[in-house]
């Protein structure tokens, strides 16, 4: 039941960094750089809430916080996702790389939390790192090179799991490896 309710809130909190660049949008509030700012700002305040809740309280099911640090951190890196893809597809104040670059990162940092926090997390992680390539946007001659990512993706997940013991979240590694391959050859 306490993970009904703390799913509902990550959700919710994920929905308001994602609404809030839109609101921005329709009434045109601030600059497209801001609205931005703003989104990844709101990201990583959700982000160090959860670290800090984490830090004094825990994240068991025991625990008086289960599950909400979490919940913060999950709807932290959704935000931070959320603007980013908007930085690059909504407003183009980035490149392809950069978007590529920071999404990654964010990805990246959603298995570094998950190592700590649980696997909802690592598996955020994973499978934002196997959409990141389809969802920047850009051209190339040879995408040859995202074969090696995808690996590279599928082996960080098979690496959580040998030491934390998450088989699922191997089952999903290897899932997102072999599929964002078979979409790279298509």
């Amino acid at each position: 039941l306490v993970a009904m309710g703390a799913a509902r809130l990550l959700v919710s909190l994920a929905f308001a960094g994602v609404f809030f660049v839109q609101y921005g949008v329709e009434n045109g509030l601030l600059p497209p750089a801001a609205r931005v700012a703003m989104a990844l700002l709101f990201g990583l305040v959700l982000i160090a809430a959860g670290e800090v809740i984490r830090r004094r309280s825990g994240d068991g099911a025991r625990s008086t916080t289960a599950y909400l640090p979490s919940t913060f951190s999950g709807a932290g890196i959704v935000s931070v996702f959320a603007g980013i893809l908007a930085a690059r597809q909504l407003y183009g104040l980035i490149g392809v790389e950069t978007a590529f670059a920071g999404l990654l990162a964010t990805a990246a940092l959603a298995v570094v939390l998950g190592w700590f926090y649980g696997p909802f997390l690592a598996a955020v992680g994973l499978a934002g790192a196997g959409v990141v390539p389809f969802i920047v946007g850009g051209s190339t001659d040879s995408a040859s090179w995202l074969y090696g990512y995808f690996a590279l993706v599928a082996a960080a997940g098979l690496a959580v799991d040998a030491v934390r013991r998450w088989a699922w979240v191997s089952v999903l590694a290897l899932a997102v490896g072999y599929g964002g391959t078979w979409l790279t050859l298509m």
